[in-house]
Order: C-alpha cells, then structure tokens, then sequence
C-alpha cells in the first residue's frame, strides 16, 4: 500500500505544529517563564505606553491650558492696546510668539486686530496680508455686524476673502482631478 505524499503531508502536518508549541513552552519554562519579546508581541508594550498617556495626559492638558491662558491674556492686552489708539505696539503683542502657537480661533481674532490696526496706519499690503493668514487658518471666517462694512478694512477684507475662495475653488477642482485620475469614467464598475 502506497501513501500519497500529499496526504502525509496533511496527516503530519499538524502533529508538528502540536510538538513545536510543547517545545516553545518547553523553552519558556526553561528560561524560567520569561518570553522573549517575539513570543510576548506587543501587547506588553502597549500596556506601558497606555500607562505613560494615563500618566502624562493631565499635565500636558494643564500645560496646554496654560498655554492659552497665557495666548488670551496677550490676545486682550492687544486689543486693549488696540483699543487706546496704540496701533504699533498692538502689532507687536498680537504678533508674539504665544500668540502664534495658540490654538486656531484666538490666532484668527488676533489677526484680524493686526488687521485692523495695518488698515487704521494706511498700510494696505500688511492688512491684506493679515486678513489673508486668517482666512488660511480659518476660510469661513467673517468680520462681524459692524467691522463689516468699515470703509478702511472692509473693502480690504472682501478682496482677501473673494481670493481665499478662488483658491479655494481651485484646490477642490485639483482634487477632483486628482481623484478622477487614471479611471475611465465609462468603464462599469
């Protein structure tokens, strides 16, 4: 009686397998339970690194919430600056450093007094040039009732935000045909 070898194949097979996982465990009793890093996968580490996030998360939410605090406060001296007639120096608080690594929406509203500010000085090129970094930040960003249609930055800002929505049709039609790229549009799915 012949055996096909394909059929040992698939009656061995299995046999193996169950006598390699009894030498593994042979092998982790030998060394005294300790697994190597291949056998014990990542899950060890990834408890570790949950630990260090249960850990760390508060203070970096502390440390984050600092931070704002600290980017609103410059924010209102600004504006209070603003406020007092003191365009110049209102610049330099609401372009510092704290401020620019604040999070989007007091970037934007610190923005648009640099704005303001640039267009009250007559300096048309920086006042765009403002409102256009809000806009970037924030496209759907508007001044409000009555900044709206002040005649010193209003026409400023309606330029700034009919450019921000060219670019921004353009980049949605890039990204259409990106997207359409490569597929024939008559080929059935």
């Amino acid at each position: 009686m012949t055996i096909h070898p394909i059929l040992l194949a698939c009656l061995l097979l299995p046999l193996s397998i169950a006598g390699c996982a009894g030498m593994s465990n042979a092998t982790t009793a030998a060394r005294g339970g300790i697994r190597p890093v291949t056998e014990a996968g990542a899950s060890g580490a990834d408890e570790w690194v949950q630990r260090w996030h249960a850990q760390a998360a508060p203070q970096d939410q502390e440390q984050e919430q600092d931070q704002v605090r600290k980017a609103a406060a410059a924010m209102l001296d600004g504006i209070r600056l603003y406020d007092n007639g003191d365009f110049e120096d209102a610049v330099a608080r609401l372009s510092e450093p704290e401020i620019r690594s604040a999070p989007g929406p007091i970037r934007v509203e610190a923005l648009k007094y640099i704005a303001f500010s640039h267009c009250v000085t007559k300096d048309l090129a920086d006042c765009r040039l403002a409102f256009d970094t809000a806009l970037a930040i924030n496209p759907d960003f508007e001044l409000g009732r009555g900044e709206g249609g002040h005649p010193m930055w209003g026409p400023v800002f309606d330029q700034a935000k009919a450019a921000s929505e060219q670019v921004r049709a353009r980049a949605s039609l890039v990204h259409a045909r990106e997207r359409w790229r490569g597929q024939d549009p008559w080929r059935p799915w």
